[in-house]
């Protein structure tokens, strides 16, 4: 797909330098390449930006599950030392 790519810009490139005056250029370069060639691009690659959406869900979705399974197992543990810390137990004889 990009060697098509490459090869219209250069025609294309090459037509926009045989044209009469620079605006002539100018726009006969973004007419018939910038404008053409970004549609097409973004038409053909939406496969590629959906499997994209799909990784970066996963992987936000994996990291949510995991980062939530800490965040509880550190609950617990602090509640369970909060609750040691609170029984009137600290660990001196009291004598």
């Amino acid at each position: 797909m990009w060697i098509v790519v490459v090869a219209w810009v250069y025609v294309v490139g090459l037509i926009a330098v045989s044209e009469t005056s620079v605006v002539a250029g100018i726009m006969t370069f973004f007419g018939f390449c910038v404008l053409p060639l970004s549609i097409l691009l973004y038409l053909t690659g939406g496969k590629g930006r959906r499997a994209r959406r799909a990784r970066e869900a996963s992987a936000n979705n994996e990291s949510n599950h995991s980062g939530s399974d800490n965040v509880e197992s550190r609950k617990s543990k602090d509640s369970k030392d909060n609750n040691d810390s609170h029984d009137g137990n600290d660990g001196s004889s009291g004598d």
